[in-house]
């Protein structure tokens, strides 16, 4: 039987009849990556509820005591089993009997533990997340919605711009957190220009059509009857992002600032660096750019961009650095951290 990855609260939210069913599938609970006590059984009534809804229930490694513990960030790579990383190793895959949708068309769904972000492992065994998502559906909305604005957070690739602007799009490059991305495509609606998606590379994503509801559920429902309409003319989802050009090399690097009140100094680092940009030969900041410091570099800087911002919570300056070429992340970030050294508040 086909699996449906679904991980900590998700689980309990479909039992509990957040999703109409019928289907006969099955549900994947990696308790462990979320739940710190393991004490309690799953409770009688999740498992009833779910046999309503023709779900088979497997529970991984752990029992649920309704105490939720969920790492602090799952976005950064150390905590990826949360989402993509846990889901891959138990090699689980998505398809079955669903009407009307062909299996095999993806081999995971995952999402996070409120639903608000999603993604997919594709099934030639790539990650259908960051960029690769946000391509994926800026397409299909540019498909009935061309001219369209596509808002997204600072951290995506250029590649995906090229890909959002081939499509017939306009690509809004603006800050990190949801909320950020959400707030913009408000107001560019409210002026009057058209702006059906705002997206994060998380995962995080809004439709104006679902009332600018931050929906990992809605995200993956329009994928999936993409990709069911794709396979039935012989497409796939991988075919459908295969213009997007993507990176040799991607980083994130993390420099916690050891002051109290730290966004004035984060601020002034920023802007010394955005100073040095513009003397330095091989570096050109980019001219549209709503977050921190971001600047291209030529083929004998790094062959790639990067970006120095602020966390949006945390005291820290967050660099993230995507390359063209192998090794070009390496050159860009010794060039930073050379820069960095002259600051003795950053660790």
């Amino acid at each position: 039987m086909k699996k449906l990855i679904f991980l900590g609260a998700l689980l309990s939210m479909l039992c509990l009849g957040a999703c109409g069913g019928g289907a006969k599938s099955a549900a994947v609970a990696d308790a462990d990556t979320l739940v710190e006590k393991d004490t309690t059984p799953l409770p009688d009534t999740m498992y009833a509820s779910v046999e309503k809804l023709q779900w088979r229930v497997e529970v991984l490694d752990s029992t649920v005591d309704g105490t939720l513990h969920v790492l602090d960030d799952p976005y950064l790579e150390s905590n990826s089993k949360l989402a993509f990383r846990a889901n891959h190793l138990r090699n689980a895959d998505f398809g079955g009997k669903v009407k009307g949708v062909p299996s095999r068309i993806v081999k995971d769904w995952v999402f996070d533990t409120d639903v608000d972000r999603a993604g997919c492992i594709l099934s030639d065994g790539r990650e259908l997340n960051r960029n690769r998502l946000v391509a994926m559906i800026s397409a299909v909305i540019l498909e009935n919605e061309p001219g369209a604005v596509i808002v997204t957070d600072s951290v995506t690739s250029a590649g995906l711009t090229k890909f959002i602007e081939a499509h017939g799009g306009k690509h809004i490059r603006f800050k990190r957190g949801y909320k950020n991305v959400i707030n913009k495509q408000i107001e560019l609606n409210k002026e009057g220009i058209d702006c059906p998606l705002a997206i994060e590379t998380s995962g995080h994503a809004a439709f104006r059509e679902n009332y600018y509801l931050d929906d990992g559920a809605y995200l993956v429902t329009k994928l999936i009857i993409k990709a069911a309409l794709l396979k039935k003319s012989g497409g796939s989802l991988e075919s459908f992002i295969s213009d997007l050009e993507e990176p040799a090399e991607e980083l994130e690097r993390r420099f916690k600032i050891d002051l109290e009140d730290f966004k004035p100094y984060g601020e002034k680092v920023i802007a010394d660096l955005k100073a040095l940009a513009e003397e330095r030969d091989g570096w050109q900041t980019e001219k549209i750019n709503y977050e921190g410091i971001r600047i291209n570099t030529d083929k004998n800087n790094g062959d790639g961009w990067f970006l120095l911002r602020m966390s949006v919570h945390d005291p820290i300056l967050v660099l993230n650095l995507e390359s063209n070429t192998e090794g070009g992340t390496e050159k860009m970030l010794t060039d930073v951290t050379e820069f960095l050294k002259a600051y003795d508040k950053l660790n």
